[in-house]
């Protein structure tokens, strides 16, 4: 718990609190797998919830059988309901971009937003607020940073990719903190909550108002497969550790990108191919 963000402690620990409020004077060597089920169950419409509830007590009884207070872990082989929003949050299309840009052009503070997020390693807003010259390289090649998220874990997710002349073009041309590329009217950094709702005003004056700062990291690793790049080269550009995770994310551009493969070739065969009429009534052939 200790080693956890502190956000997430806090999220934690309230989950824990209610869950005590409830159920506190319930022996828990009675919670078993079943009634495990049964609270998720409960909690079915709102599936994001009912899986944070799972998740916790996962881990409160693993603590639990490691340190020989109960003999197994109810929670452990309870599976997660399925989101009502699979899909997460609306991941950008290449017209919203435009459209915010159109907005939002170069040498404004959000264009630059929107650049950090894009070739920034698909910076989630925790990164975007912190990033800063310090964390390019002397001459300006690199970008490294240490990922906010998981950043105590004991494996954080350090991004280390090359800056494009795009970024360091926008970052150029954008004004820019010392310590923070971002900073507000007063000079000093963003927080993060208060970011992501100033950028949001910022995608209803580009009439997206269905866009958000969470969708940019989606958007980036989706173009990233568009562009044909693996998801080994996707997983080392915005620091995911598993195939899972990339795939969530770009499984709708791998899609677009195999099916306009597959049709390219179908084109390709019929360009390939000459149709001739031998004889007046004769059948046509391949060659």
């Amino acid at each position: 718990f200790r080693g956890l963000d502190l956000q997430t402690q806090h999220v934690r620990a309230n989950i824990l609190d209610r869950f005590c409020e409830a159920y506190g004077d319930w022996p828990y060597a009675g919670l078993d797998r079943p009634a495990v089920v049964k609270l998720r169950d409960k909690r079915a419409e709102t599936p994001g919830a009912a899986n944070e509830l799972v998740k916790v007590l996962r881990q409160v009884f693993k603590v639990a059988v490691e340190y020989g207070y109960h003999d197994s872990n109810p929670a452990a082989e309870v599976a997660f309901l399925s989101s009502k929003n699979s899909e997460g949050f609306h991941a950008w299309t290449v017209k919203e971009v435009e459209q915010f840009e159109k907005t939002h052009p170069v040498g404004t503070k959000v264009h630059l937003v929107l650049a950090l997020a894009m070739y920034g390693g698909c910076a989630r807003r925790s990164d975007i607020v912190r990033l800063g010259k310090q964390h390019m390289t002397k001459d300006g090649s690199r970008l490294q940073y240490t990922q906010f998220k998981g950043r105590n874990s004991e494996n954080p997710s350090h991004i280390d990719i090359p800056v494009i002349p795009e970024l360091r073009r926008i970052i150029g041309a954008s004004p820019c903190g010392d310590l923070t590329f971002l900073v507000t009217e007063f000079g000093r950094p963003f927080s993060a909550k208060g970011f992501g709702n100033r950028f949001k005003k910022y995608c209803v004056d580009a009439s997206l108002s269905h866009c958000s700062v969470h969708g940019l990291r989606k958007a980036a690793a989706a173009r990233l497969a568009e562009l044909g790049c693996t998801d080994l080269e996707i997983m080392a550009i915005g620091g995911w550790k598993t195939l899972k995770e990339v795939q969530r994310y770009t499984k709708g551009a791998r899609k677009r990108v195999l099916s306009n493969n597959a049709m390219d070739k179908v084109q390709a065969d019929i360009e390939g191919t000459e149709m001739s009429n031998l004889a007046s009534g004769g059948k046509k052939v391949r060659r």
